[in-house]
């Protein structure tokens, strides 16, 4: 089933720090995210001044209903790639829900030839690719 805009329901949220000593950014998404939620968030990282120095991204998606079908995952990850100016983040994206990883798994397909990007169910198996202690302390937002 391909969800559709029809369908949202819960409000999009979303938030990012950026851990300048470990040279990680650490993005949540919370309910239904559409393409253009997802494009401006990218928008607000990529025109953060510390972004061009981190090394390391981890991506929650485990609160996230993703309102995306796989042409928009396609159009999305086209869209980072020609605004994102740092191409060496190693990214590590946590999923729960079936469909969320499906469409994780077609970004995954598109960026294995630009840079790390990496789909996992558990904080501690990113953790490992990614080299870098988390716990779900980090991933939480005040």
């Amino acid at each position: 089933m391909v969800k559709t805009k029809q369908n949202i329901s819960i409000e999009a949220k979303y938030n990012y720090k950026i851990d300048k000593k470990r040279k990680l950014i650490i993005e949540a998404f919370d309910g239904d995210i559409c393409l253009e939620f997802f494009k401006q968030s990218m928008l607000k990282e990529f025109s953060d001044p510390a972004y061009l120095d981190l090394k390391y991204g981890i991506c929650d998606l485990r609160k996230a209903n993703l309102i995306l079908s796989d042409k928009e995952i396609k159009e999305l990850f086209e869209f980072a790639l020609a605004h994102d100016q740092n191409l060496s983040i190693k990214w590590a994206t946590l999923t729960k829900g079936p469909y969320e990883t499906a469409m994780a798994m077609i970004y995954e397909l598109q960026a294995v030839k630009h840079y790390g990007y990496k789909i996992f169910s558990t904080l501690d198996a990113s953790s490992r690719y990614l080299n870098i202690e988390l716990s779900e302390d980090d991933l939480k937002f005040s």
